[in-house]
């Protein structure tokens, strides 16, 4: 039966469908990589900005020391 779809659709070979899967993951990962290093960046520098803040501009400063660092710095596994 599977000749007879092949006739519909196509034979594809499945060893590079799965090379190329491998490779889209890899991609993907890579920018969930990239990303991931710049949001903890952005918060880095926002929780020092909420820190200068603090001690003179305290209005400035309560939004951005709500949410506590510890839940940000998590160990990868």
């Amino acid at each position: 039966m599977s000749g007879w779809l092949s006739y519909f659709t196509g034979s594809r070979d499945t060893k590079q469908t799965a090379r190329t899967a491998i490779v889209g993951i890899r991609e993907q990962l890579a920018m969930l990589d990239k990303k991931e290093e710049y949001l903890e960046k952005k918060i880095e520098e926002e929780l020092k900005k909420a820190k200068v803040n603090a001690v003179s501009n305290k209005a400035g400063a309560s939004p951005l020391l709500v949410i506590p660092s510890s839940r940000w710095s998590h160990a990868h596994c």
